[in-house]
């Protein structure tokens, strides 16, 4: 079996449920039409909302469920005043309405192509109360037809806006930000839905009229754009890699990301959803917001640092009460090795830029660290007769298992006979120095 093929099937399947139909769908007449379901019941994200007006949208639940229960009989509408009453501030969910990306273009002249399409929906006319629900699949920007030039200002002033661009017959707009840089221009593209529907008619105690309260729904779901892209080609200019904050004033964490991903080069950054790019002989020609990201992860080679002598085998290891001395042996290899993995990875750290060295002291520090207590754990092993015991209890269960889900000989992966034995002295003496530590594994 292809395995990146099942993947893609399942990523596509993904997008029809959550996004929309897949091109042989839309082309079919009629068969991308939604019966008996409001679009915004339907899908899940690529979607620009509609403005709501006045205060809908508050959410009248309290913060964080701290508050005492609200008595049952009570509407939200009251909620809302009681919370009003109170001085508790009031939280208002806002659904997006716009979406774009920012990216960097090297050289004084930049000449892009900026292309939307979304979907819109709407009932068909005549339809009567009685009918089912029935919503109709209608295109905007098929073919490019709402691609628009763009090119960089003339101006030498360091922030312009560009005037915003109408599209979907006045439905949404586009809007550019040009930020001028010694060598280019960061620009930012977005697109948003400038619809605005009112909010519905609020009947004693707060509460919406059941009638308005559909017209209201239904509105919302006629003025929502759905499928939603925007593509940006680049006509003229280099896009660079995307500027990033100095490495000096970023915090530990951010630092060792990247570190991890020093080779990996960002070219744009997404606002309100992810954000990719085609490349062609090492450039970027087209930069697109994307809803569902997906990239294909390289294996993991789980054999790493294992060396001869460790001992893997699950019912082997249940067997550690009458074999003691042998096992902890192997068990000890098996740290050996994953401390000539760690060697291995000091000294190509020695080769990084200076900026990197301190990150990557910090994560060797914490991998000796790791070393030493699957070292304590070996070494309780070999002391304590009931933590032996449980250890042994705790193979043989997993042994079974494995057996039961078709593995004729049970392994350990080295990760997961790592953790078992770094966690052993924490999980069994309170006075352990890695007691308060959380410990996970994934």
């Amino acid at each position: 079996m292809n395995w990146t093929n099942e993947r893609e099937r399942v990523y596509r399947w993904l997008r029809h449920a959550l996004l929309g139909p897949p091109a042989p769908l839309k082309e079919a007449a009629g068969a991308a039409h939604l019966n008996g379901i409001k679009p915004l019941e339907r899908f899940q994200t690529g979607i620009l909302f509609p403005i709501a007006s006045d205060a809908f949208g508050i959410d009248a639940s309290g913060d964080d469920g701290d508050e005492p229960e609200a008595n049952l009989g009570e509407t939200d509408g009251d909620k809302i005043a009681s919370l009003s009453s109170t001085g508790q501030p009031q939280r208002r969910i806002v659904p997006p309405a716009s979406v774009g990306f920012s990216f960097f273009v090297q050289g004084a002249v930049a000449e892009l192509q900026l292309i939307p399409t979304a979907v819109r929906y709407e009932q068909p006319e005549g339809r009567l109360r009685s009918q089912a629900e029935q919503w109709q699949r209608i295109p905007l920007g098929e073919a490019d037809s709402e691609a628009r030039d763009l090119r960089s200002p003339l101006s030498a002033r360091a922030r312009v806006r560009a005037e915003p661009i109408l599209v979907f017959d006045d439905r949404a707009r586009l809007d550019v930000l040009w930020r001028a840089r010694s060598d280019g221009w960061l620009i930012t593209v977005s697109l948003t839905n400038v619809q605005a529907i009112p909010a519905p008619a609020m009947g004693g105690g707060g509460t919406a009229v059941s009638a308005t309260m559909n017209e209201f729904l239904n509105q919302q779901n006629e003025r929502a754009l759905f499928e939603v892209t925007l593509n940006c080609v680049i006509d003229r200019g280099r896009v660079g890699p995307y500027p990033r904050a100095d490495f000096h004033l970023l915090d530990e964490e951010e630092q060792e990301l990247e570190l991890r991903y020093r080779k990996q080069i960002i070219y744009a950054i997404g606002h309100g959803a992810a954000v990719d790019w085609d490349l062609r002989e090492a450039r970027v020609v087209r930069i697109r917001t994307e809803f569902l990201p997906k990239v294909e992860v390289p294996r993991v080679d789980p054999t790493a640092g294992v060396i001869d002598g460790a001992e893997f085998n699950v019912a082997r290891l249940a067997a550690i009460e009458t074999d003691r001395d042998r096992l902890c042996d192997a068990l000890e290899r098996f740290v050996a090795g994953y401390r000539a993995w760690s060697d291995a990875q000091s000294a190509l750290a020695g080769r990084l830029e200076s900026r990197y060295r301190g990150p990557a002291d910090r994560i060797r520090i914490r991998i000796e660290a790791a070393a030493d207590r699957m070292l304590a754990g070996v070494a309780l092993l070999r002391q304590d007769s009931l933590l032996l015991r449980a250890f042994a209890l705790a193979n043989e269960a997993m042994a079974r298992q494995m057996r039961q889900a078709g593995r004729a000989e049970p392994r350990w992966r080295p990760f997961q006979l790592a953790f078992l034995l770094l966690t052993l002295e924490s999980a069994t003496d309170p006075d352990a120095e890695h007691r308060d530590l959380l410990d996970l594994i994934w």
